[in-house]
C-alpha cells in the first residue's frame, strides 16, 4: 500500500499487529499488514487462527484486550470459542451511567492492592446481548488528588 507520509511520497507503508503475553517480554506473534490495515480488527483473524491451532489444554487462561477490542465482533468470537476474555470499555454514555449508579452503592468488594470492585451487567447499543462488567475504583492520594480537585471537570 502506498504510504501517506508527505516526506516519503510513493513509498510503501505497513503496520505491525502484535500479540504479547502480559507482564512478560514474550511476543506470541507479529503480523505485517498493509499500511491501511491499522485498526485492531485487522489483527483478529491472525489471533483467532493462532488460538484455534492450540490444543484446549494449552490455550491462555484469559485473552486481555485494550479498549479497541471491546466490540461485538471480538467478544462474539471469544464467546463462540468458550475463551474467557477481559477488555476495557470506552466511557460511553451508558458506561458512565452504570459507573455513576454503582458508585452510589456502599457495598464494594476488596479487589487487592487498594482497589475495590463491583460487578453488574450491561448491554451497549452495539452489543447483541447483555454482558458481565466489573467496575474498579481506588482512593486517589497525594498530588494526584490535589490536581483532580483543581480541575473543574
Amino acid at each position: 500500500m502506498v504510504g501517506y507520509n508527505p516526506h516519503k511520497p510513493g513509498r510503501p507503508s505497513h503496520s505491525y499487529h502484535s500479540a504479547f503475553m502480559a507482564n512478560t517480554r514474550l511476543a506470541l506473534g507479529v503480523e505485517v499488514m498493509p499500511g491501511n490495515a491499522t485498526a485492531p480488527a485487522h489483527s483478529m483473524p491472525g489471533i483467532w487462527a493462532w488460538l484455534d491451532a492450540l490444543p484446549a489444554a494449552e490455550r491462555p487462561a484469559i485473552l486481555r484486550g485494550d479498549i479497541a477490542y471491546g466490540n461485538e465482533s471480538v467478544l462474539r468470537e471469544a464467546e463462540a470459542r468458550h475463551q474467557p476474555y477481559l477488555t476495557k470499555l470506552r466511557l460511553t454514555k451508558n458506561v458512565r451511567r452504570l459507573v455513576t449508579r454503582l458508585l452510589a452503592h456502599p457495598d464494594w468488594e476488596k479487589a487487592g492492592q487498594g482497589w475495590q470492585g463491583r460487578e453488574d451487567t450491561l448491554q451497549l447499543a452495539s452489543w447483541s446481548r447483555p454482558r458481565r462488567v466489573i467496575v474498579l475504583r481506588r482512593q486517589i492520594k497525594g498530588d494526584a488528588l490535589i490536581a483532580a480537585q483543581d480541575d473543574p471537570k
